[in-house]
């Protein structure tokens, strides 16, 4: 008899109750998976969009300058203040980010960046715009740094790889768009700066679907840059020799 209730009490309706309370944590581990991939696309979509954004202004500048007889020496270092932002921006971008949400850093980032668009159409000194394109190279910090850690803590282990290598694959497809754009637009008039408005306030868009963001692991705050030299150095020679060669390529050819 007591083993007919407890046989009883385990079935309902001929289904076992474990089965069940299976059947009823799936809808929780679907809405984890659903809000996971939402993210991601988000995410992605945000930073190929400014992708394009970059790969518009980098020969879009240079060619300006050129036609304003302005050396090519200039229009090189011009070029080099963008990653020199970058550099100097990665150094304070984590510590924001345990402050701010990944999503509310990435909108102000992207509010940055137009406002800075807006400063490059409205001064035409060359002064001036070494300044803003050094602030563009910070902006590009938030931008990459929150999307990359974003991404790559959202990601199941299992399938990490694949998704970074979408997330790189969909963002250097991002860079081709950026030239094509300029071909349409010119580089004279105010256009292709509308066009690069425009772009930054798409890129906006696809955060209003990403749930707030902040790093799970807090890890060691005096890890910078210069540590991970020491730990990878002949990955971070990889890395500095390919920005070296891409800044190169779509600073300078098309001068």
């Amino acid at each position: 008899v007591e083993n007919a209730s407890r046989h009883e009490q385990s079935v309902v309706y001929g289904i076992p109750l474990e089965k069940m309370n299976q059947g009823q944590k799936q809808p929780g581990a679907l809405r984890r998976h659903w809000d996971r991939g939402r993210a991601l696309a988000a995410v992605i979509s945000c930073v190929s969009i400014y992708g394009i954004t970059i790969s518009l202004f980098t020969p879009l500048l240079s060619l300006i300058l050129e036609s304003r007889a302005v050396s090519s020496t200039l229009i090189g270092g011009l070029a080099m203040m963008t990653p020199l932002g970058v550099i100097l921006g990665s150094f304070f971008v984590p510590r924001y980010l345990q402050i701010f949400s990944g999503r509310r850093l990435l909108l102000i980032g992207i509010g940055f960046e137009i406002f800075l668009i807006i400063l490059l159409l409205a001064m035409s000194d060359l002064a001036s715009w070494f300044v803003i394109r050094f602030f563009m190279g910070v902006t590009g910090s938030v931008l990459f740094i929150v999307s990359d850690s974003w991404v790559a803590e959202i990601t199941p282990d299992a399938i990490r790889g694949r998704v970074m290598g979408l997330y790189n694959t969909v963002l250097l497809f991002s860079f081709a768009v950026g030239p094509l754009i300029l071909t349409m637009t010119g580089t004279s008039g105010v256009l292709p700066f509308v066009w690069g408005i425009l772009l930054m306030v798409l890129a906006a868009l696809p955060l209003i679907f990403a749930d707030r963001y902040v790093p799970e692991s807090s890890g060691n705050r005096s890890f910078n840059v210069f540590s991970f030299t020491r730990v990878a150095p002949l990955l971070v020679f990889g890395c500095v020799a390919v920005a070296f060669k891409e800044m190169s390529a779509t600073s300078l050819l098309p001068v």
